[in-house]
């Protein structure tokens, strides 16, 4: 699985929701938890009972596209007053279980592409 651009915050774990999740949230098309229609402190996807947890478990990779990450920490260094390259590093370290950067998350999808994957996406 990808994430890229405005999917790529639901690639960082709760640790990073719960430090940045308001700036995530306006980054993701201000994204709400679907439940509580409040803006989320937890990755509500890949945390426990979320869509991806059952992938994760059953050891899917996920892709996390660095150039988003890179722009994403940028925002939320000029949000918090930070360093992006801090803020950048601190993504890094929490991403989602089996996350891996990857250059560019458009790349890897067509990479994927190339070897019989499809591609679809949510609506």
């Amino acid at each position: 699985m990808v994430v890229r651009h405005k999917s790529t915050a639901f690639g960082y774990n709760d640790v990073i929701w719960a430090k940045y999740g308001t700036q995530l949230s306006k980054n993701a098309n201000d994204f709400v938890d679907p439940k509580t229609k409040e803006v989320p402190v937890v990755n509500v996807y890949a945390t426990s009972g979320g869509r991806m947890d059952s992938l994760l478990k059953r050891g899917a990779h996920i892709a996390v596209c660095q150039m988003a990450t890179k722009a994403i920490a940028g925002t939320l260094a000029r949000a918090t007053g930070g360093n992006a390259d801090a803020v950048f590093a601190e993504l890094a370290a929490n991403l989602v279980p089996n996350g891996h950067l990857v250059a560019a998350g458009i790349l890897a999808v067509n990479r994927a592409q190339e070897h019989g994957y499809a591609l679809a996406h949510a609506g």
